[in-house]
């Protein structure tokens, strides 16, 4: 899938930056899982990820403060790893840039193992583009389709919150009755199969959500507690 970028006046909605492209992501068909994610520094720079499906993450850099129309050339980033007819990658990326420079993204990862969906941070440099290692924030008990429904914000303290509430799909036969006993009134019925018999069961709602905290900018997440929400103030 192509990606691109076009800028305008948000006064007067004229375009400033014809639609420029960045670069090609995703493996196979067009998919719209393929999102790209953008953010900006204190300097102006303009910081691009593409993202794909199961796939990697690129990243891009403005050449000149707030202009969008010369990027550097396309970097990958984070983990991915070759699980033969799949591709054990990212989806689903989210960007912010704090007020020291440093890049912070959050995806779905489905590396390592066919279909277990970690929630993955990787970290970077600005001004520099280099990144830290990738390390897991959240690893699922179970294997098998899942989305974290993530969004990453900032406070004006530059402490970030990573807000998720799981959604998890293909289940088991004990699964299947765990989830009807949790959650009755989500009404998944009684002929419901277990994977593979039956890959969805549409019923299934997303639940449990929750909130990630870190106030060393990135070096180490919890979850986030009541006087987290004040300490900022």
């Amino acid at each position: 899938t192509s990606q691109a970028v076009k800028a305008f006046d948000r006064s007067t909605g004229a375009v400033t930056t014809p639609q420029t492209f960045l670069g090609n992501v995703g493996i196979g068909v067009p998919d719209d899982h393929n999102r790209p994610a953008i953010t900006v520094d204190s300097k102006g720079h303009l910081h691009a990820v593409l993202g794909g499906h199961h796939s990697d993450l690129y990243y891009l850099k403005s050449d000149a403060p707030l202009d969008a129309s010369a990027w550097s050339t396309p970097v990958t980033i984070g983990k991915t790893v070759d699980q033969g007819i799949n591709r054990g990658g990212h989806t689903y990326n989210a960007l912010l840039c704090d007020a020291n420079d440093q890049l912070h993204i959050v995806t779905r990862w489905a590396g390592e193992y066919i279909y277990k969906f970690r929630l993955s941070y990787n970290t970077g440099d600005a001004e520099t583009g280099t990144w830290d290692e990738q390390k897991p924030l959240v690893i699922p008990f179970r294997t098998h389709y899942s989305v974290w429904y993530h969004h990453l914000s900032m406070d004006r303290e530059g402490r970030l919150f990573l807000n998720y509430q799981y959604y998890g799909n293909q289940l088991t036969a004990e699964q299947i009755a765990a989830y009807r006993q949790i959650w009755p009134e989500d009404g998944v019925p009684s002929t419901a199969r277990p994977y593979p018999e039956q890959q969805t069961i549409t019923q299934i709602k997303a639940h449990d959500p929750a909130m990630l905290f870190t106030d060393n900018a990135g070096k180490d997440w919890r979850l986030a507690t009541s006087p987290d929400l004040f300490e900022g103030e």
